[in-house]
């Protein structure tokens, strides 16, 4: 991939031979501006064709620099441009045309068993009987180096299970993953998950040279990662639901909260997770928590039976129960209005559609303003948001995906498949980049200008593609085993 270039714009500077003049009187010089007005006299003696003026070479010089200028300008520019757009987790960085593959590893079918670090991508694969992680060049897929992590299964074992969690973006000089051993199938109810040891590894991402390893003994339900800490939910012998914040290398504990709410492990195990919102954790599915994730101060406690949805709006909090719908709060829980619909989050967001709240109702989407919930669109729309960069708002759904203005929330343009969209579009800032279906009914990547829609270019992608994704701003498609790398 390449930086944007502008175009350097040159204006035509030109000079006229005139003839001798006599001394002290005028010289007319034409510089892309108006001849001086009337003619130059000749000397006596007839007239005598003269030479360039003497400091003829200060406009070259001028004209010159000011094209450099321009083009340097320009290039610092675009030079920002990639770097404000391959800084957002979650978006390709700017692309000069259609993606080449750049090489293919094996990896295990888990989404976050890739991920970007200081410049490399850590891939989880299993090599023999052994999960490793390794850590590969971006450009040519070499391998720097490669650690164990743990025993792969076998036919009579469920797991293990890894997870390296990141929000999309580089993670910088230190990789953490979190391993799970390999469990019986035969083992029942919290035989099967409490008291199973889960070790939390570290390496440094340059070399792999080991910074740190601990364990915990509570079964981790979800993982998730703010800067160089790793925050767990866990279930623990007595049956309560934890969450706690520890140093990724150490496992130094910065803050550990425990639910009131006793659970029976069968709840607590389906779709527990945590999701890191701008400041805050969200806990959903063995009861919903929101909490400080810098102090751990719970701002939210609900039992799980009471089925609560919890979204960050703004500095304050959206909840949904049964029989009042979508209520947004402040933190004392002092209301502030309603919601007619369930808040969205957008999985990238440059910061471009501004304090937008966009809503979803189903078949609505409506966009407020969070300060006092006033409505300020509304439009029939069945698609979900899905990122919001350069001034538009990316959605899909169902069998289509395609881009709303945000100003009023009118669809500018969409693209339909043969079947349900099976994962979300990306975006470069300047392209959306789709599924699209072929003639051979397998599915290809395409591109899409962002503003107005008009085709780009098509990328064939691999025989039996499950997803396909973004890492260190490169577009990777993933299979059951393995992973492609675009450039």
């Amino acid at each position: 991939m390449a930086e944007r270039r502008q175009a350097a714009r040159m204006q035509l500077v030109r000079v006229d031979e005139v003839d001798a003049v006599a001394p002290g009187q005028p010289l007319a010089v034409e510089a892309g501006l108006p001849d001086a007005p009337g003619p130059v006299p000749p000397t006596p003696g007839g007239a005598r064709r003269g030479r360039l003026p003497r400091r003829w070479w200060l406009v070259v010089v001028a004209a010159v620099c000011a094209v450099v200028a321009a083009w340097q300008i320009g290039a610092a520019h675009d030079r920002a441009y990639v770097r404000r757009i391959t800084a957002v987790p979650g978006l390709v960085r700017p692309l000069d045309g259609p993606p080449r593959a750049l090489w293919t590893a094996p990896a295990l079918s888990a989404t976050s068993g890739v991920e970007a670090a200081d410049g490399r991508l850590a891939v989880v694969s299993q090599v023999g009987d052994e999960l490793v992680l390794a850590a590969r060049d971006l450009t040519s897929g070499a391998e720097h180096w490669r650690r164990p992590l743990a025993k792969a299964p076998t036919g009579d074992t469920e797991g293990p299970e890894v997870l390296c969690p990141s929000d999309g973006g580089d993670v910088g000089p230190l990789v953490a993953c979190v391993v799970t051993p390999a469990r019986s199938l035969y083992a029942t109810g919290a035989g099967r998950r409490s008291g199973t040891p889960t070790t939390a590894l570290s390496f440094a991402a340059d070399d792999g040279r080991a910074l740190g390893r601990w364990q915990t003994t509570d079964a981790v339900l979800d993982v998730a990662r703010i800067d160089d800490d790793l925050v767990l939910v866990t279930y623990d012998h007595d049956g309560y639901l934890g969450v706690e914040r520890r140093a990724a290398a150490s496992g130094t504990t910065r803050w550990a909260v425990r639910s009131d709410d006793l659970l029976d492990l069968a709840r607590a195990t389906p779709a527990t997770t945590v999701t890191v919102v701008g400041r805050w954790l969200v806990v959903h599915g063995a009861g919903t928590l929101v909490l400080d994730a810098a102090t751990g101060a719970v701002l939210l406690d609900e039992p799980s039976l009471e089925n609560v949805r919890a979204v960050p709006v703004d500095g304050d909090i959206a909840t949904w129960h049964i029989g009042t719908g979508w209520l947004v709060t402040k933190l004392d829980g002092t209301l502030r209005y309603r919601l007619p619909g369930a808040p969205t989050l957008a999985a990238a967001d440059d910061g471009s559609t501004g304090r937008l709240l966009v809503v979803d109702s189903g078949t609505t989407l409506r966009g407020l303003d969070p300060a006092d919930g006033h409505a300020l669109w509304s439009q029939p729309q069945v698609m979900d948001l899905v990122s919001r960069v350069s001034h538009r708002l990316v959605v899909a759904g169902d069998n289509r995906w395609g881009v709303l203005d945000p100003r009023d929330g009118r669809e500018l343009w969409s693209v339909a498949l043969g079947e349900p969209v099976p994962w979300p579009p990306l975006s470069d800032g300047a392209l959306v980049m789709g599924p699209g279906d072929s003639p051979t009914g397998a599915l290809r990547l395409e591109a899409f200008h962002l503003g107005d829609g008009v085709p780009a270019w098509t990328v064939a992608l691999p025989r039996h593609v499950v997803s396909v994704g973004v890492a260190a701003g490169h577009v990777v498609a993933r299979t059951a085993d393995s992973i492609v790398v675009y450039g």
